[in-house]
């Protein structure tokens, strides 16, 4: 599992897809997840009228706060996220390797479980949550 460098998820965020189509709606959700630290299948929980406010968490029980930053990927996606598939790992390294070509760092061979990988064919759904991670604590994010 790995994190994405603001180039990474530029290059992500910035793919030419069609509107609608499934690639679409999970790069959305994905970087909503990398804007928020909410895992995807809690997209499917939230919607416009939760922007701003403490939303219950459903796997750990806990109340997030949904962050005004996504409103636009949800206003798009028609007002909430609802994933159109039920692995999205596979549409993200699809979308990850598509954005290779624009961002090479994402085509290094990184090591994965028991061998090498190219970055891109690393990248999960808990990747967005890391990424959120590390690059709040780059740009000063309290650790506490």
């Amino acid at each position: 599992m790995y994190a994405l460098t603001v180039a990474e998820l530029t290059a992500l965020a910035s793919l030419d897809l069609i509107a609608g189509s499934t690639k679409y709606i999970v790069r959305d959700a994905f970087v909503c997840s990398c804007l928020s630290a909410l895992r995807l299948s809690d997209w499917r929980h939230f919607a416009m009228s939760n922007l701003g406010q403490l939303v219950l968490n459903k796997k750990t029980g806990k109340f997030t706060l949904l962050p005004e930053t996504v409103r636009e990927l949800i206003e798009r996606n028609g007002q909430a996220i609802v994933l159109p598939v039920k692995e999205p790992n596979t549409v993200i390294r699809k979308l990850a390797k598509q954005a290779a070509i624009t961002c090479p760092s994402l085509s290094e061979i990184v090591p994965y479980r028991k061998g090498m990988r190219p970055k891109w064919n690393a990248i999960t759904s808990s990747g967005g949550r890391r990424t959120f991670v590390t690059l709040g604590y780059m740009h000063g994010a309290s650790t506490t």
